[in-house]
């Protein structure tokens, strides 16, 4: 762990002043926080209660073997949380390397059942998850009806676009994405973008940079 540590501390320095760039949606963690925790690990609350129902009887029935992948469960929940209290930074997906190891006693108890048992709980949990997955895949959003289109905006420029076109997108700074959904969708037919400066990649950013004399930039641009 001490060479863990060693190496990503010069992250958590840098990090310190992106905070309220990256995650200034985030409050102080509350107590309630730890009960809706598997659902937003999972992304389905329903997955997330059956995984840590499994995962609870399998560490019951190892007994003292369920130390190591319990410890490898809860702590990093705790410490994140006893942080989360300090700093907002309590963000449930951060949580997800924790999954496997639910995933190794939630096995143990799926262990004690016939196969034939074991595979419908396995089936039962993909059909529960599975309007939650289909979901996660059609926006980032939340509620996930709250959907950002971009597929419809693709089509939009793509019906109407002409050789030599651009594209302006706003607004940019946003947390929509609008000009990486509409690249996503278009790929190399996307037109080219007026105002790109320098992209997200090369500054190290979230966003591109754009030209600071738009009126110059687009002067004589289709």
């Amino acid at each position: 762990v001490a060479p863990a540590l060693v190496l990503v501390a010069p992250l958590v320095l840098v990090a310190r002043g992106q905070r309220g760039r990256q995650l200034e949606w985030v409050d102080l963690v509350r107590p309630v926080d730890l009960v809706t925790l598997p659902g937003g690990v999972a992304q389905s609350t329903a997955v997330g209660g059956l995984l840590v129902g499994l995962a609870a009887l399998g560490a019951a029935r190892l007994g003292r073997r369920a130390l190591l992948p319990g410890c490898a469960v809860v702590l990093p929940v705790l410490l994140l949380f006893a942080a989360g209290l300090v700093v907002p930074l309590w963000v449930p997906r951060y949580l997800v390397f924790v999954v496997p190891f639910a995933c190794l006693l939630a096995g143990a108890a799926l262990a004690a059942v016939p196969l034939p048992g074991a595979l419908g709980v396995l089936v039962l949990a993909g059909l529960l998850g599975l309007p939650d997955q289909a979901a996660l895949r059609r926006t980032h959003e939340w509620p996930r009806s709250a959907r950002i289109d971009y597929r419809g905006a693709a089509d939009v420029i793509a019906a109407g676009q002409r050789p030599g076109d651009a594209v302006v997108y706003s607004p940019r700074h946003s947390w929509l994405f609008l000009d990486l959904g509409v690249e996503y969708r278009l790929r190399d037919r996307t037109p080219r973008d007026a105002l790109l400066v320098e992209g997200p990649a090369r500054r190290g950013d979230l966003w591109a940079a754009e030209c600071d004399r738009p009126a110059e930039c687009l002067a004589g641009v289709p």
